[in-house]
């Protein structure tokens, strides 16, 4: 008797240590943290959308980009996620693209895109919302401290799209 209650209060010792280590984690991590982006407010009907992300998680353990697109008097799509993996889980800095259509009938029209990063255990960064219309312009030059991340492709934004004149669902790539 007195062997097992010894024993039970030798374990007991030992779970009230470990609870009291520092490699025991009280709190959930940090949320990963969105520094800066860039993407152009208007493009042309059938070009590139590119957004231009720099986010970081100070854990390590970025999982994945959610990116959620709605056009103007539709439902929201289904969201795009982008999975991160290797170098890209502690810091990504890079663009997602996603082709447009290059129907006249979205002049005028305007998507919104709401991103947002998420890590391992769950934990998202502030949502970014961008807005984007279309009209016949010149292609906006990438600004210079987005050059280097221009290279560097994290992924395809997939979505589908509704052109208004026919105001059916359009089953594709892009936006």
């Amino acid at each position: 008797m007195k062997k097992r209650m010894l024993l039970l209060l030798l374990l007991a010792a030992l779970v009230l240590d470990c609870a009291g280590s520092e490699d025991f984690e009280v709190f959930p991590g940090h949320a990963p943290v969105i520094h800066d982006w860039y993407a152009p407010s208007v493009i042309r009907p059938g070009a590139m959308y590119r957004i231009y992300l720099h986010a970081e998680d100070f854990d390590g353990d970025m999982k994945e980009i959610v990116t959620m697109v709605t056009q103007t008097g539709a439902a929201p799509f289904p969201r795009t996620l982008t999975k991160l993996k290797g170098e890209n889980t502690h810091e990504v800095f890079g663009y997602l693209d996603a082709s447009t259509s290059n129907s006249a009938f979205l002049l005028g029209d305007r998507l919104e895109v709401l991103l947002l990063v998420r890590d391992l255990r769950d934990n998202v960064s502030q949502p970014v919302k961008l807005s984007l219309g279309f009209d016949y312009v010149q292609p906006q030059e990438i600004p210079e401290k987005w050059q280097g991340p221009a290279n560097r492709r994290l992924g395809l934004i997939t979505s589908e799209y509704i052109v208004p004149s026919q105001g059916r669902p359009t089953k594709g790539d892009g936006l």
